[in-house]
C-alpha cells in the first residue's frame, strides 16, 4: 500500500537527517558513534515496548532496518563510522 510505503520514506529521511546533524554537532568520530548509537538504541527500545502496534508482525523496526542498511552502505563504501 503507498500509505505504508511513504511512512518507510519517512522514517528513511528523518534517520539521514539526524545523522547529518549529529555528525555536524558533535566534536569527533568517537563522539559521533557514542551519540548516535544511544540515540539509535533509545528509538529501539521505545518501539519494541509492549503494547506497540506491530504492523507486518516483524520483531525489527523500520528505523532499525535503515539503521542497518545505512551501515552496510557505509562498509560498502569503505567508510568508517
Amino acid at each position: 500500500e503507498q500509505t505504508v510505503k511513504d511512512l518507510k520514506r519517512e522514517i528513511a529521511q528523518t534517520y539521514k537527517a539526524v545523522k547529518e546533524f549529529v555528525i555536524e554537532y558533535t566534536s569527533d568520530l568517537k563522539a559521533f558513534k557514542t551519540v548516535f548509537k544511544g540515540l539509535v538504541d533509545n528509538i529501539k527500545d521505545k518501539t519494541s515496548q509492549k503494547g506497540q502496534i506491530d504492523l507486518n508482525s516483524s520483531k525489527t523496526s523500520e528505523f532499525d532496518k535503515v539503521h542497518k542498511r545505512e551501515t552496510r552502505k557505509e562498509m560498502d563504501r569503505g567508510m568508517e563510522r
